[in-house]
This record gives C-alpha cells, structure tokens and sequence, in this order.
C-alpha cells in the first residue's frame, strides 16, 4: 500500500485495464448579465473532442490536466469525450446548450465500456431550457450509464448546489490551491479523480 498526497490510499501495481472517460462543460453563467451582452451561444465556447483533448490539456494545473496526470499516476486508461468551456457570461442559449449536452452524451455512448467517469464541470452553469445546467446534464448522465458507474465531478468552489448527489459518486471542489509567487494552481491528481 502506497498513500499518494493526503487524500488516497492506492495500491502499489496500476489497476488493471481502468477505463475512465473525461469532458465536461464548463460555463460560469451570470444570468444579470444578459441584459448587457445578450445570451451566450455556442461560438463563445471552446470545444474540444477525442484525443485533441489530451493534447490541449496535458501539462496544465486545470481540471482536466489533472484528471490527465491522476490517470497517469494510477495506471488507467483515460478515454478523452467531448469538452467546451466560456469565459463567464449571460446565460447560455437553449439551442447552445442542448448542442453540447448531445455532443457530451454521443461521445460517452460512443466511448465503449466505461469503469468511471470524471467531469469537468463549474456549477453554476444555466441555460435558457436549464435553469440547473449541471444538475440537468448530470441526471441526463446517469440516465445514460445507468445507476452503478462511478461518477466524478469537479466544481468550482463557488458553484451553486446544484445536483443531485445521487447522479455521482463523487463531487469534488476544486482540490487545489494558488501558488501566490508562480501563479499556478497546484491539484492533487488522485483527489481531482475522487481516488
């Protein structure tokens, strides 16, 4: 038995044929902020599928680069999905959102087998037709998978309460903190993957 950070006990060997499927959406939704800017639609997100995921994120103290390297310290096979994120901004348009929900849930249908999976989300997401983004795409998830797979989310540590725990296994804050001299955030791998 080896402890990794302060969080997991794991065992020496890396699991065995561990299949975990990453994505998410992302959007801190200011709804006052319509009014101003008007909605926000599907070309304020950056949209990232498959592999290209893996490229884009590893390396980085975000929340899918530590999923990256928490697969990599624990011998699973990450399965990169579909992933989107916007700067903060006024709601997100219905036709927006329901794009990216069915981009999300095609990508896990489409990935095979899963043994969990981890997703990057913000918590305080809402959309024209989802006044609960994430608690909508997190039930529209477990209707998916079904009632047994594990489920990870990682949340802003200001999001709303927003879902309902038993759509996940795990609903993790941002497990990390600012380094004030380098300007990185620091995540404990094993953590940001609920391990």
């Amino acid at each position: 038995m080896v402890t990794v950070g302060r969080y997991i006990p794991l065992m020496a060997s890396p699991l065995p044929s561990f299949r975990v499927g990453v994505g998410g959406i992302v959007h801190e939704t200011n709804t006052y902020a319509v009014e101003s800017f008007g909605l926000t639609g599907l070309d304020a997100f950056a949209q990232v599928a498959g592999e290209d995921i893996l490229r884009v994120h590893r390396g980085t103290r975000t929340c899918i680069g530590g999923m990256i390297d928490a697969a990599a310290e624990l011998g699973a096979e990450l399965v990169p999905l579909w992933w989107s994120a916007a700067q903060p901004s006024g709601t997100v348009a219905a036709d927006a959102y329901q794009t990216m929900r069915s981009s999300l849930l095609e990508a896990i249908t489409a990935a095979g087998p899963l043994d969990a999976l981890a997703l990057d989300l913000h918590g305080g997401g809402v959309a024209q037709d989802a006044e609960d983004l994430e608690g909508d795409l997190g039930r529209a998830v477990r209707l998916l998978v079904g009632p047994d797979l594990p489920i990870v989310v990682t949340l802003d540590l200001h999001a709303l309460e927003f879902i309902d725990g038993r759509a996940c296994a795990t609903i993790a804050g941002w497990a990390g903190t600012l380094n004030v001299r380098s300007g990185q955030l620091s995540l404990d791998p094993p953590m940001i993957l609920g391990w």
